[in-house]
């Protein structure tokens, strides 16, 4: 569910997490599946991990549930919260 408060609140976000054979010494790979106007997504739904400071910051005692805090955390960001978003169902 998208966080209470913003564009996204109370839509269905999947969101597909993919692990690496480098992880965890890398971070995984996350992409939406569910289309989001969001600056830190790519045009094919990637989260561009580098944009919120995790591939930097990543270490090895890190999780996926840091990753996906990272996402949620910039989900919450003002320019974030209220930017229009495309239609509830629409998938990449």
């Amino acid at each position: 569910m998208g966080p209470a408060g913003t564009t996204l609140d109370m839509r269905v976000l999947e969101l597909a997490i993919e692990c690496g054979p480098s992880y965890p010494e890398q971070p995984p790979d996350l992409r939406f599946r569910t289309r989001v106007n969001l600056p830190f997504v790519k045009s094919d739904g990637r989260v561009d991990l580098k944009t919120l400071g995790v591939k930097q910051a990543w270490r090895r005692n890190n999780s996926i549930e840091d990753a996906l805090n990272a996402v949620y955390h910039a989900i919450m960001r003002p320019e974030c919260r209220r930017g229009k978003q495309p239609p509830e169902g629409s998938r990449y």
